[in-house]
Parts: C-alpha cells; sequence; structure tokens
C-alpha cells in the first residue's frame, strides 16, 4: 500500500512538473507564449488518474474531487493551486485517501516552440494522506523534487492547453488539460 501512497504523492507532484520540469535558476525576464497567459482549471483529471493508475495491480481509484488551477502571467509567473484536491482508493485490504491544498509558485519560460521549462520559487502545498485509520500532514518540498526534468510540451487550443509529460518513477507518458 506504501507503493500506492507513494505513485499518487509522485504523480501529484507531476501536476507540479507541468510548469516546472527543472528547478533551478529562475529564468530572466521569462518569454511566454501569448496563447498559455491566463487562469486555467485542470479538466478531467479523474480519467488522467484513472488511466495512470489502472497499471498498478490489486489497487483501484475510487474518486478523485477537489480541483487544480493555474494562473500564468506575462513575465512567465505563475500559481499551481491545489483546492481540496483529493484522491481516494482502495486495494485488496486497505483504503487510503490523499489530500493536498494550497499553492505552488514559480517562474516558467519557453525553451522552444512548443516546450516550457521552470523553476519553483516556493510552495506551501499541505498533503494530507490517511492509510489504515492514521493521518499524518506535512508541507510538500516540491522545489527539491523537480532535478533531473526535462521540458515539457505543450499544444494550445481555443480555450483549452494540454501538457504531455512523464511520470518520473515510472516512465509512463501522460497529458493533462487545462481549459478556460
Amino acid at each position: 500500500m506504501y507503493r500506492f501512497v507513494r505513485a499518487i504523492v509522485s504523480i501529484l507532484a507531476s501536476l507540479v512538473a507541468v510548469v516546472t520540469p527543472i528547478s533551478g535558476p529562475t529564468p530572466a525576464r521569462a518569454q511566454v507564449p501569448i496563447c498559455l497567459l491566463g487562469n486555467w482549471q485542470a479538466s478531467d483529471i479523474e480519467g488522467t488518474y484513472r488511466a495512470l493508475f489502472s497499471t498498478i495491480p490489486n489497487y483501484q481509484i475510487d474518486s478523485v474531487t477537489g480541483g487544480v488551477s493555474l494562473a500564468i502571467q506575462g513575465d512567465g509567473s505563475y500559481t499551481l493551486r491545489y483546492d481540496g484536491f483529493t484522491v481516494s482508493g482502495t486495494s485488496e485490504r486497505e483504503t487510503f485517501t490523499t489530500s493536498m491544498d494550497g499553492p505552488v509558485h514559480g517562474q516558467l519560460s519557453e525553451s522552444q516552440p512548443g516546450s516550457i521549462v521552470g523553476s519553483v520559487l516556493d510552495s506551501t502545498v499541505t498533503l494530507t494522506t490517511t492509510f489504515r485509520g492514521n493521518t499524518t500532514t506535512a508541507t510538500m518540498p516540491f522545489a527539491t523534487q523537480q532535478q533531473g526534468g526535462s521540458p515539457v510540451d505543450y499544444d494550445c487550443d481555443l480555450g483549452s492547453v494540454t501538457f504531455r509529460l512523464s511520470q518520473q518513477s515510472t516512465g509512463q507518458t501522460f497529458s493533462i488539460t487545462f481549459t478556460r
């Protein structure tokens, strides 16, 4: 079960990788494509999680609730916010719940057309996990989890942007779409 909870946390951290694949110096005067600017809401995040965890034997995602929003400014600054984002699931004998709340702030820039890189400047995201009746709460140190990352590809459509990335611990690729 611990492996499953770690996998959920890893994928939650991958959401940060959507806009922050590489830690390091903040890009000076970031160049950000106009199609990325604005306020966004993650769409079908439950479908994304169900697909990602369908490959783990004997575990099942029961529900994904809450939201994930992304705000990108013209200077390359961003806020990725988890709003009561909760993943609940079961194994053969256990249930678990993992929740995230709070913002991640950082800076991003386009590394080449259709690809972004960035850094985390600060994070106050609180992670609460309940497993076997025990609940633990901690602040997620996202900035230290992105070293060795790579650029994240994106596609802009009318009213949506899709980021394509891979889950670092498994290499499994997936997409996350945000809509206005």
